[in-house]
């Protein structure tokens, strides 16, 4: 009897650490911009030229289908150089983008949250020719860009007395599954 339950502690308790998570860290990994390679500020540079960074930070994840992933949790305790950089910035017009750069420069993912600005006329047409087309458009959306060749979507959130519907359009027009 005694021999079952030390198994059974045991399994138990390898069981439950083959199910553990790796958690993502509470603190920012927040560095000087002077860490962060040349080729990265450079991107940045290129890629937003309304607003100025605010904030560098090491990025040690990866984008799952799900949210955010640690890549290697040694990068958490800044063991090994980055091979990601995360960039807050504040732009003119009210807005914020948080965008994540590879060590080379090559744009990862970049969210752009919009502040009362006008949908293009491609997005604004698709909803209104869409089931949706008595819903309120909310005052803030964002413009999701994706990899190297900066692919863009926006997320529009819209309400309908008590309902709320969020919906992912691409530049085009077309509707998109959640992404």
């Amino acid at each position: 009897m005694l021999a079952s339950m030390i198994v059974l502690a045991f399994t138990l308790q390898a069981f439950a650490q083959q199910k553990m998570n790796v958690q993502v860290p509470m603190e920012k990994l927040v560095i000087d911009q002077n860490q962060v390679p040349q080729a990265v500020t450079q991107a940045v540079q290129k890629d937003v030229s309304d607003g100025q960074p605010v904030q560098w930070h090491t990025f040690p994840y990866v984008f799952k289908k799900y949210g955010w992933d640690v890549v290697n949790p040694k990068l958490v305790k800044k063991e090994k150089k980055p091979d990601q950089y995360e960039v807050y910035i504040k732009t003119s017009h009210g807005g914020r983008i948080d965008a994540v750069y590879g060590k080379n420069g090559n744009l990862v993912r970049m969210r752009e949250v919009l502040k009362n600005v006008e949908l293009p006329m491609n997005i604004e047409d698709a909803i209104a020719k869409s089931q949706y087309k008595d819903w309120n458009i909310s005052k803030d959306k964002e413009l999701i860009t994706v990899g190297e060749d900066h692919v863009k979507h926006y997320v529009v959130r819209l309400t309908k007395g008590e309902q709320k519907k969020t919906l992912f359009i691409d530049e085009k027009g077309n509707f998109l599954p959640h992404v």
